[in-house]
């Protein structure tokens, strides 16, 4: 990257957290709107898997899946326990992309005219909502869709254990392609919040991210790291790197920190995008308006 990179991603950071802080009540009450919408969604999601489920085998079918599920997880360890993790947690993906919707919408009044409200995001809920349910499935079937095949081969990895170098090898793989994805679709919900179609907005969002590759993914992989360091010691603990001291209580402090995520660091992700959508739409277009060689243009 250039110096001059550098210098747009930390005005981007300076301004986006400028913003985040300025309207901090307005968010924190957002978050509060946007949890119960999230946490009613991942409800949903839950019971179209188990629905299905107890239909086809029956409670008892049921209980022993979630038991046998809980039991064999518990006692891996290390790189095993993470991709298992990164696994069952994909499903959420659209939810949480639904769910965060509206705060792109705040964050477009925000970077508009420097101010919003917490109602802002059920205005943006009763706008965009259906919008926010066909770009969380898009982006969940081209983000997680791939990924997901691999868990119906979970119960095959317990009994047979990969080698420290082939799960070392298959969380990369996963890593690499979560963040490449995700990174050229980091855009799209900006775009729907632009009005464009959900399709068009994620052809726009690819378009722009291969463009201005280094802002786009600049942004998007700083703001991966600031949300991933806080939680880095729970990582290594799980990947038995580091062992922490036994009177030490993780849940709290992960507990605390997941509420400072969501109040400050969310937010200012969804302005930060908001803004270099804006941005860089801007300049996209105006380099293929036409030059008019009558008025002087070279």
């Amino acid at each position: 990257m250039s110096d001059s990179i550098f210098k747009k991603l930390a005005r981007d950071l300076k301004v986006s957290f400028t913003f985040t802080y300025r309207n901090t009540i307005s968010f924190f009450l957002a978050m509060i709107g946007v949890s119960l919408v999230t946490l009613i969604l991942i409800i949903m999601v839950v019971l179209l898997v188990v629905i299905p489920i107890l239909f086809s085998g029956g409670i008892g079918f049921l209980i022993w899946l979630v038991i046998t599920l809980v039991s064999d997880v518990s006692v891996m360890t290390g790189f095993a326990l993470l991709v298992v993790l990164m696994l069952l947690l994909l499903p959420l993906l659209a939810p949480v992309i639904i769910g965060i919707g509206a705060l792109y919408g705040m964050s477009r009044e925000i970077v508009e005219s420097e101010g919003t409200t917490a109602e802002g995001v059920f205005t943006w809920y009763r706008k965009k909502f259906l919008s926010f349910i066909g770009t969380g499935l898009l982006l969940f079937v081209i983000v997680a869709g791939p990924l997901l095949p691999i868990i119906y081969f979970i119960p095959y990895f317990i009994q047979h254990p990969p080698d420290q170098t082939q799960l070392t090898l298959i969380f990369f793989i996963m890593s690499l392609w979560l963040m490449m994805s995700s990174g050229f679709l980091s855009l799209t919900i900006p775009g729907v919040i632009d009005d464009l179609s959900i399709l068009k907005a994620a052809r726009h969002s690819i378009r722009l991210s291969w463009r201005y590759f280094d802002r786009v993914f600049g942004i998007w992989l700083i703001y991966i790291a600031i949300i991933l360091l806080p939680l880095a010691p729970a990582f290594l603990q799980i990947l038995d790197i580091i062992q922490l001291p036994p009177n030490v209580d993780l849940e709290p402090i992960i507990g605390s920190i997941v509420i400072l995520l969501s109040i400050f660091v969310i937010p200012s992700l969804a302005i930060a995008q908001t803004r270099i959508y804006m941005i860089l739409s801007a300049e996209y277009e105006e380099s293929f308006i036409p030059v008019d060689e009558s008025q002087g243009g070279v």
